[in-house]
């Protein structure tokens, strides 16, 4: 498996920056359509109102902001459609936020969709001035793609300990911000190796989980 896993390194990444070409102009859309459904699938969907594990009304895709008691009290249910559009606003509204953390150059050249969708993900998961303040933030606006995209994988814990739910959220916005990078083949072995030991120390300071290398193939979308 730590076989394949180097394959799949070497056969999509080749120089330590990004393809040379045109300043990436993106627009929203682009983005949110990676994002959107990326943060959906993690966030999980409830359609009537409830209350979350601290008590906090809530509904859809984690929305708080304009639900109440009242509407849980009375079974308040929207459609998917209304929960979809909710969420769409929502992603669009945290998108917009961390914009101005990065750097005119990382907002024209290092943020193309996919990238732009798994900061977007952070963001939306842990808060905009905590993502904004990153050091996977950081490390793109200073040109280091690779690094930031490695710093997303941080943000695995919840109470002090690793959650496997985040590991797992973390490792697909990483292969989402990995996408189009390239470095040279002699850091496959590195970069593989980093990520291999990522998770399974996750896994280690995760009480009674176990993970292991095919998990860590599966969640990067590779197939021994």
């Amino acid at each position: 498996m730590l076989e394949a896993l180097k394959a799949f390194f070497a056969s999509i990444f080749v120089a330590a920056s990004p393809a040379p070409g045109p300043a990436l102009q993106i627009g929203g859309a682009d983005a949110l359509a990676y994002a959107v459904p990326l943060i959906a699938k993690w966030e999980g969907k409830r359609n009537t109102a409830y209350l979350d594990i601290v008590g906090v009304p809530t509904i859809c895709y984690g929305h708080t902001r304009t639900v109440t008691r009242a509407d849980v009290v009375a079974g308040k249910s929207l459609s998917d459609l209304e929960c979809t559009e909710l969420l769409h606003d929502e992603v669009q509204e945290y998108r917009n936020r961390l914009r101005p953390f990065f750097t005119d150059d990382t907002r024209a050249r290092r943020l193309p969709p996919k990238r732009d969708a798994a900061y977007t993900s952070l963001a939306f998961n842990v808060g905009v001035a905590g993502a904004g303040r990153s050091t996977a933030v950081k490390r793109l606006n200073a040109g280091d793609i690779a690094g930031g995209c490695e710093a997303l994988t941080w943000w695995n814990k919840a109470g002090g300990r690793v959650v496997r739910g985040l590991v797992n959220r973390r490792a697909e916005e990483y292969a989402y911000c990995m996408e189009g990078v390239r470095i040279s083949r002699r850091a496959v072995q590195t970069e593989t190796d980093q990520v291999l030991a990522w998770w399974l120390e996750a896994g280690r300071q995760s009480k009674g989980v176990s993970f292991h290398h095919a998990d860590a193939l599966n969640a990067l979308g590779v197939r021994p």
